[in-house]
């Protein structure tokens, strides 16, 4: 990156980017430019924008996914795509189709030996956490969230919203679980909380216990530490991990205009008092890569572009 505060990574005024993701030091990006998702395309990009492979996607990409064990997939409409990278090519595998997606994605992390899965049943409000030694079958549950009073008040809402002919006639609603989805997404969010890797144990930030929880490799937990930041119960607060400097940040809303972020001090639980701010409104999709805060901004003045930006961190 230059010195300049911040900067645009793709230079081309025309692209709407979907997502991004980072593949080592460089910038894996989806987009299209196009009605309707035409000219699809991947892009893999330096720190200062430089094109460094293009590929083609038949059809309108709709996000990336890098499976724990590091594969990239590229998501579209009914299939995923799986994707072989290098420096100077990018070529797509034959695809998938999407009801494979979600069970790919329960693998949260391979580490020393074992996959590490999170099995989120919203229906229930029941979240399982355990690891499968490689080679082997057998689930080794280690955490369990199950939040029961969430579940209890989804479920009256079923029953006293409606009558008996309401309620079949809006079956498909509670099966999707339209009926209830803002709800019910805030109340799993506190306790569907991603599985990260520090230094040499598993930790997960608990936010209804206000805890930093720590585990070693076969489940077993090894430290607590308290959550003290005030946010910590906002049901839009996100937590961002660096992975290469394996920092850690709190994303507090995603719906205010002005976003901030602010280093967690995991030692201690609390925040940094100094507020990394989002140089444009309403910032999307922000991720952190070796100490630089990265992006996506759509000016409202052009709604068929979305930009990817990168800014310096603390």
């Amino acid at each position: 990156m230059s010195s300049k505060t911040m900067q645009r990574i793709l230079q081309s005024s025309r692209e709407y980017v979907v997502d991004y993701d980072f593949v080592d030091n460089n910038i894996l990006v989806a987009s299209y430019s196009g009605p309707n998702g035409k000219n699809a395309k991947l892009l893999l990009l330096d720190n200062d924008g430089d094109t460094l492979a293009m590929q083609k996607l038949p059809e309108e990409p709709l996000s990336l996914f890098k499976s724990c064990v590091g594969k990239y997939y590229c998501v579209c409409y009914g299939k995923f795509y799986p994707l072989n990278i290098d420096s100077g090519s990018i070529t797509l595998g034959q695809p998938y189709e999407n009801k494979y997606l979600p069970s790919l994605k329960q693998c949260q992390l391979f580490y020393a030996g074992n996959l590490y899965y999170k099995i989120v049943q919203p229906d229930s409000f029941l979240v399982t956490y355990g690891f499968i030694t490689q080679g082997d079958t057998v689930l080794h549950v280690f955490l369990k969230y199950y939040d029961s009073l969430a579940f209890r008040a989804s479920r009256e809402e079923d029953v006293s919203r409606y009558t008996e002919d309401e309620r079949i006639w809006h079956q498909h609603k509670f099966d999707m679980g339209y009926a209830r989805e803002p709800w019910d997404k805030g109340l799993l969010k506190m306790i569907d909380v991603p599985l990260y890797i520090k230094d040499d144990s598993l930790l997960v930030f608990d936010f209804r216990q206000k805890q930093i929880r720590y585990f070693n490799w076969i489940g077993a937990e090894t430290k607590q530490t308290p959550i003290s930041f005030a946010n910590a119960r906002n049901f839009n607060a996100e937590v961002i991990k660096d992975l290469l400097t394996e920092r850690f940040y709190l994303h507090s809303s995603s719906a205010a205009p002005l976003q901030t972020i602010n280093e967690i001090k995991m030692n201690t639980g609390d925040l940094d008092y100094r507020n990394i701010r989002m140089q444009r409104p309403f910032a999307q999709n922000i991720k952190v890569h070796n100490g630089y805060i990265y992006f996506l901004w759509q000016d409202n003045r052009h709604n068929a572009t979305r930009q990817l930006f990168v800014q310096k961190g603390l």
